[in-house]
């Protein structure tokens, strides 16, 4: 299996997470899982896997105590402003120092007209959030969208090759194909084991380009979550009036909420209603829903809950 330009693998368990850059380079990176908060990357590493003295590796000072659990996976601790990898001292450096030497290392390693495919095992609910999240924290999300053409989630790329009632779970994915064991809190160990399952499933660049997606639907996927967190609950009348909960989500998620739409039906009634659910927007997809019996059906009940108002 080879890929053109750079193909990067991040995987991710209960308390870390791995990157590989398949073809040019490899990277994987350690993340510290707390419930209940984004995890917290720890160590950073990059390698040009045809020129094995070139690389980019950096452990980050973490923000918030690794817990036993974790160390007890990865081997890192951190007290006193000292991390220590397997009893050894490290050198650590913040995150905004680190993100911005990865991302120049990768203006540096990736050649012109390269084409860049991040991927991960479950990597849209969770790995490709929790990179965007650290970045989106000290500003660099953006820079990182230009310089990566997609994401792919290579539990997707596996769904297709194996039976739908199979776990798609990495580990027992291998242990049944590869029938090998390997040390899956290890980060070289586990990307290597994501390699091995690709090259075994034969997946193509083909197979790629038909799940893979732009890395600008992650950031639209984070900005949908917390639109819909803040305007749903205003909606639960015209739930109670018979349009089903996945329209009223996608609505709270285009940024409405009820007095939203009672505003414009007062305004411009029917119409107005329909207008603001099927505006397109700047990438020329629907608010909420294209046009046809779905959504007159939808618009018939909102302006009926207001007119009984």
């Amino acid at each position: 299996m080879k890929f053109p330009g750079i193909f990067c693998l991040i995987k991710n368990d209960f308390c870390i997470g791995k990157t590989i850059v398949y073809y040019l380079t490899y990277m994987f990176c350690f993340i510290v899982v707390k419930e209940g908060v984004v995890p917290h990357i720890t160590q950073v590493c990059l390698m040009d896997m045809q020129k094995s003295n070139s690389h980019f590796t950096q452990y980050v000072e973490p923000k918030i105590p690794i817990t036993e659990g974790a160390t007890e996976v990865t081997g890192i601790t951190y007290s006193m402003g000292t991390m220590k990898h397997h009893n050894t001292v490290v050198q650590c450096k913040s995150w905004s120092v680190v993100s911005r030497d990865l991302l120049c290392w990768l203006d540096e390693h990736v050649g012109q007209g390269q084409t860049v495919v991040i991927a991960a095992h479950n990597g849209r609910r969770f790995d490709f959030q929790v990179i965007l999240v650290a970045l989106e924290n000290v500003n660099l999300h953006e820079q990182f969208v230009e310089k990566v053409n997609a994401v792919v989630d290579t539990m997707k790329l596996f769904s297709a090759k194996v039976d739908v009632k199979e776990s798609l779970k990495q580990e027992e994915l291998y242990a049944k194909y590869i029938q090998k064991s390997y040390d899956a809190h290890d980060a070289k160990g586990d990307v290597l084991a994501l390699i091995d399952l690709l090259n075994y499933f034969k997946i193509s660049i083909t197979d790629i380009m038909k799940v893979c997606f732009a890395p600008k639907a992650l950031i639209h996927d984070r900005l949908f979550t917390a639109e819909k967190n803040r305007n749903f609950s205003s909606l639960a009348p015209i739930i109670a009036c018979g349009v089903k909960r996945p329209t009223v989500e996608n609505i709270a998620g285009s940024g409405l909420k009820l007095v939203h739409l009672e505003h414009i039906f007062k305004r411009s009634g029917e119409d107005g209603i329909r207008n603001v659910l099927c505006a397109k927007h700047s990438e020329g997809r629907p608010r909420v829903m294209d046009t046809g019996k779905r959504l007159d059906e939808v618009v018939a009940k909102i302006c009926s809950y207001f007119e009984k108002v």
